[in-house]
């Protein structure tokens, strides 16, 4: 089965041993709940052996997530995960911006892509130092 079928995100297909991944950088752009897929993807992993850090969120996060989160193990691929719609980028309407821009719907107008890419542009901006970071410490360097 296609890896964006089976799980929305190719998790499974990046995680061969063959590969020897230390980090995945997962931009959710899921519509609806933003950690479904590194979820199912650890729940996948944990089935079939495949090494993958425990998924934790804090329940207060389910409705508001921040802007990034950070899973680590021993033995295991780190995974930064940052939602597209967070309450750094969106503040309290990030269920105005999740309805208005479905997965499932018709073409976007060039404003509604202007304010998308804006929006999925502070992911990176804003966190910019926290990925430094974490490749950093993977492969062993101080900043």
């Amino acid at each position: 089965m296609d890896a964006g079928l089976l799980l929305n995100s190719p998790y499974i297909s990046v995680l061969r041993k063959e590969r020897n991944i230390h980090l995945i950088i997962s931009l959710d752009f899921s519509d609806g709940d933003p950690f479904m897929t590194v979820r199912e993807a650890a729940e996948m992993c944990k089935k079939q052996n495949i090494p993958f850090p425990e998924v934790n969120i804090p329940s207060e996060d389910l409705e508001k997530p921040k802007d990034f989160y950070v899973f680590k193990g021993q033995n295991v691929p780190t995974v930064i995960h940052i939602p597209l719609f967070n309450v750094v980028n969106c503040g309290d309407k990030i269920e105005d911006w999740r309805s208005k821009y479905r997965t499932f719907q018709g073409p976007y107008s060039a404003e509604m892509i202007t304010d998308l890419m804006e929006v999925a542009g502070k992911n990176i901006t804003n966190n910019k130092a926290k990925v430094v970071e974490e490749i950093c410490a993977i492969v062993g360097l101080q900043e």
